[in-house]
């Protein structure tokens, strides 16, 4: 768990900060964002799909959020 300081984001910051990352304006496409606590900030995963279900997926990304509210989108090798 990270302790709480001043230069230290909360949860609800970083879940906003993820969520302005994963916006979308197309109205057809949904985001899934889960935000996970790891050490230094948070991790965040996003899936993007079309429709309500059955899903037709798009992608995912992911993305960590350190603790001053910096994200830096994670590539794979």
């Amino acid at each position: 768990m990270v302790p709480q300081s001043e230069s230290t984001i909360t949860r609800e910051q970083a879940a906003h900060i993820a969520a302005e990352w994963a916006a979308v304006s197309d109205d057809s496409v949904n985001t899934t964002i889960d935000l996970h606590e790891v050490d230094g900030g948070f991790l965040v995963d996003l899936v993007v799909y079309y429709g309500s279900g059955p899903f037709e997926p798009i992608g995912s990304a992911s993305a960590v959020i350190d603790t001053h509210g910096h994200l830096r989108e994670v590539r794979a090798a």
